[in-house]
């Protein structure tokens, strides 16, 4: 029976629950933010109104749906689970959940109550957005605020520490001492410098027990008046380490009291003044030495108040400069001393000294380097005075001083004076040099003029026997070995005077020691000396080099070898290597032996050899010439980046070392073509030819008989003038079809006289060519100007006036043996020619053989002849024909108006 009631009892319980939720659906409705009842299956069996608040989907009332189709799916299984675990326990369970509605966080916190007779669960929530948020924020601010305070606790013990650290190992000591003199605290810094531990210190030793007995009567002086006035500064004391060395201290202190006054300990800092004493002392040795220099130098310093009272101060030495009477206060007024001084030195320097410190007084500028004469008052002695000032300001940068050194420089511009006249007259004695060696030149050559010229005129004679022919062959070589020698003092004068230029071309380096070789065998040869030339493996073929300096250095040397060797013979090794100094992956150093079996030269005597006009003993004995082979050569070398040295023994050998910095060239190794021509001579002018009336102007009547005699033989005719008024009257009286003008004469010289002869109706038009004797440059410009179309050198040789001439007047010449047999003219056909030997010929060479031929270098000329026969045997006959008939202006032609006209 028992049984059946609770049965029943159950039964009536559960219908009850079974009706509870649409009793509760009113009260949840108002209570609650979203209730809904939700099958165990996820399917929404009731909702309040509420709900739509909430809905992520269409705004009706979503009874009969799924869950998932309502509400996200992280909530919509929560809530599914929820019920089922309310079921499955039969009993409330707690629900706490949040899903987003378009980006905003929502929460939910409410029960779920089981109703097993649905299988459903009832939700009751409320939305607990705005507390989650609040707690949340809270949970932040109380973490911010932890993590600060742990923040502040650890920055308060580390600084604690670091107070701790800085406290007992500052670079100075600190130190407290109490009412009887007693340590009560020192820090580690202090203890590490007298060498005392801490419990030998603290309360068992006075800081009086550090110092000697001077020291210590002084501190303890020091001391009681400390106690009483509170305060110790920069007291200096000499401190005693356990060790029984001593070291100079700083001590400032200062005094605590209790509140009735009286002294507890002090507060004390000592710094080791170790390093400012020996700072005093290097001073004072600098101020010593300042002193010193000062009077050895006569300056001093001195410096002006920016006051405006018109005062300057001045140290002892600028009161001894400036000869003023001594004041014990250093105090002297600008006006009426220093400024009154300096205009009677000089007016207008001491105008412009005043302005200058005026406008540095006034602010227009911060400094200034003035010089000036100031007359001393207290001797009347005038001096020079170099004066430097500069403005100080003070720590926020007001003007404050104008300070400044003066000297006394008056020596100094004496001796400026004496260096001047020196240096003008070094300057007039090149200028001197100059004129002397132009003049040299000139006049030397001028007779070589008609020596050269008669002796060609005379060779014309056919009637001549051999031995004739023979001394008017050595005249002419003996002329040209004139002419060389002077064209080396010239050339030593120009590289003194710093005249000379390197000129560097691309050009075979091995062809160019083939060449010297070929040069030179003829003359080994005939004193039975052998010559070897030895190229090294891994030489470079192709160079980027002065190709004119190499080969006269390779010349002068050779040419000494040969010249002081009898027996044996000459070796000549040549090598390139990289240079490793530099950047520029093409540079070398080109190595040069010239080694002999000679005479050797003594010790002593090797320093002079590369001295200008300086020879060796033997060299006095065994040839003439004029000692600059070896000092020309060696400056070319130097101006190459290299030098020469010579290894020597007596009676063994010498050998001299060339080292050149060239470059290797990337141009292809020049070929040699074979082209032939052929030349014959001009004798006489063509038959028939009306331009034949030459005008002769020269001072010197042995060069106006020489020009006229090669012209009168070619069919000529000549008329002279020996100066400028004469040349004038000679055209006007007949027109001539060209003149030769030269230019050195006195009264009216040359370019004045081929001005005024072109002014004048009879002279228009009339083709001048100018004739000098120097070898100097002559103003191109100047030569235009004057209407002078060309010119002449002197000497000349016969074939370089009659390439002139045709230049000038046309193709006027003809051969003699024209009436039998077709002969090439006289007179190359420059343009054929000079096309052919541009072809053949590399430009370096040609450029060398133009300098060579312009120089009337006879002996050079021939080695670069010998040079071309490489590339064209013909070609390089007939020029050999043109130089040995003198023929230079023809060579010239050949190649400048080839080069024109190639251009």
């Amino acid at each position: 029976m028992e049984l059946m009631y609770y049965v029943n009892q159950k039964i009536t319980i559960d219908k009850d629950f079974s009706t509870m939720p649409n009793q509760l659906y009113p009260v949840l409705n108002i209570i609650s933010d979203l209730a809904f009842e939700l099958s165990e299956k996820g399917i929404i069996l009731v909702c309040s109104d509420k709900i739509l608040k909430f809905l992520l989907t269409e705004a009706e009332i979503p009874i009969g749906k799924q869950i998932f189709d309502v509400f996200p799916k992280e909530f919509s299984e929560h809530c599914i689970s929820s019920v089922q675990i309310a079921l499955k326990q039969n009993l409330f369970q707690s629900f706490d959940d949040r899903y987003i509605q378009k980006e905003k966080k929502i929460s939910f916190h409410g029960w779920v109550i089981p109703n097993r007779s649905e299988s459903s669960g009832i939700f009751s929530l409320f939305d607990c957005t705005a507390q989650v948020e609040t707690e949340e924020k809270l949970q932040k601010i109380e973490g911010k605020s932890n993590k600060f305070q742990r923040n502040l606790d650890q920055r308060a013990t580390e600084q604690l520490d670091e107070f701790i650290e800085f406290y007992e190992n500052a670079p100075i000591g600190y130190q407290s001492i109490d009412p009887d003199g007693y340590f009560r605290m020192i820090n580690e810094t202090g203890l590490k410098w007298i060498g005392y531990t801490r419990d030998e210190v603290i309360g068992k030793m006075k800081f009086s027990d550090l110092l000697d007995s001077a020291g210590k009567k002084k501190f303890e002086s020091l001391f009681k008046e400390f106690k009483e006035t509170g305060i110790a500064r920069n007291h200096e004391y000499e401190l005693y380490r356990k060790d029984g060395s001593s070291f100079p201290i700083l001590l400032n202190s200062k005094a605590i009291y209790n509140s009735q006054g009286e002294y507890i300990h002090s507060r004390s800092t000592i710094y080791d003044n170790t390093e400012k004493k020996a700072v005093e002392e290097e001073l004072r040795k600098m101020n010593h030495f300042y002193e010193i220099a000062s009077r050895l130098s006569k300056s001093g310093y001195w410096y002006i108040p920016l006051d405006r009272s018109d005062t300057y101060f001045a140290s002892d030495p600028v009161i001894e400069i400036l000869g003023e009477e001594f004041r014990e206060d250093h105090c002297y007024n600008q006006e009426n001393q220093w400024l009154a001084n300096v205009k009677l030195g000089d007016m207008k320097m001491g105008l412009e000294a005043m302005k200058v410190v005026e406008e540095t007084i006034a602010g227009l500028r911060d400094s200034y380097d003035i010089e000036y004469i100031y007359r001393r008052p207290l001797d009347g002695k005038k001096i020079w005075i170099h004066e430097i000032g500069n403005i100080l300001c003070d720590s926020d940068g007001n003007r404050i001083f104008l300070t400044g050194v003066l000297q006394d420089i008056t020596q100094q511009k004496k001796l400026e004076e004496e260096l001047s006249a020196a240096k003008e007259a070094a300057e007039a004695a090149n200028r001197a040099k100059s004129i002397f060696l132009a003049n040299m030149s000139h006049e030397i050559r001028t007779p070589m003029n008609a020596i050269l010229g008669f002796s060609q005129i005379l060779q014309k004679n056919q009637q001549l026997d051999e031995k004739s022919r023979s001394y008017l062959e050595i005249i002419n070589r003996s002329g040209e070995h004139l002419l060389s020698l002077i064209n080396e003092v010239l050339e030593m004068s120009k590289i003194e005077a710093g005249h000379l230029d390197i000129h560097p071309v691309h050009f075979n380096l091995v062809s160019l020691l083939q060449n010297i070789q070929n040069m030179f065998q003829q003359k080994m040869d005939s004193k039975n000396l052998s010559l070897e030339v030895m190229i090294y493996p891994g030489t470079a073929e192709m160079i980027y080099s002065d190709e004119k300096k190499i080969t006269e250095i390779l010349i002068n040397l050779l040419s000494n070898a040969y010249k002081f060797t009898s027996l044996g013979g000459v070796i000549l090794r040549c090598r390139t290597e990289k240079n490793q100094i530099g950047k520029n992956s093409h540079s070398l150093i080109l190595y040069i032996d010239v080694e002999d079996t000679g005479i050797g030269i003594p010790p002593e005597e090797i320093p002079l050899l590369f001295k200008p006009f300086e020879q060796t003993s033997q060299g006095k004995l065994t040839s003439g010439g004029t000692g600059l082979g070896l000092a020309i050569s060696i400056n070319y070398a130097r101006m190459m980046g290299g030098d020469i040295t010579v290894t020597s023994t007596q009676n063994v050998g010498s050998c001299f070392h060339v080292r050149l910095i060239v470059q290797e060239s990337e141009k292809e190794r020049i070929k040699k073509p074979n082209n032939t021509t052929d030349g014959n001579r001009i004798l006489k002018l063509k038959p028939g030819i009306q331009t034949n009336r030459i005008l002769i102007v020269d001072d010197n009547k042995e060069n106006r008989l020489v020009l006229k005699e090669f012209l009168e033989l070619s069919g000529f005719v000549t008329n002279c003038a020996e100066n400028g008024r004469e040349a004038i009257q000679a055209v006007k009286n007949q027109r001539p079809d060209l003149i030769f003008m030269d230019l050195k004469m006195p009264g009216i010289d040359g370019f004045e006289t081929s001005r005024r002869i072109l002014a004048l109706k009879e002279g228009k038009g009339i083709p001048i060519i100018a004739m000098t004797a120097t070898i100097l440059d002559l103003d191109r410009r100047e030569i235009s100007e004057a209407g002078i179309l060309d010119v002449l050198s002197k000497p000349f040789q016969e074939q370089e006036l009659f390439s002139m001439l045709e230049k000038t007047l046309g193709q006027i010449f003809s051969d003699e043996e024209n009436d039998h047999e077709q002969k090439t003219q006289y007179l190359l056909d420059y343009n054929n020619l000079s096309q052919i030997a541009l072809d053949v010929i590399p430009k370096e060479l040609i450029n060398n053989l133009i300098s060579a031929t312009s120089k009337a270098h006879f002996d050079q000329l021939i080695e670069y002849i010998d040079q071309i026969n490489l590339y064209s045997p013909n070609v390089s006959q007939m020029l050999r024909n043109m130089a040995s008939e003198y023929r230079y202006e023809d060579i010239l032609r050949v190649f400048k108006e080839g080069i024109t006209h190639e251009d």
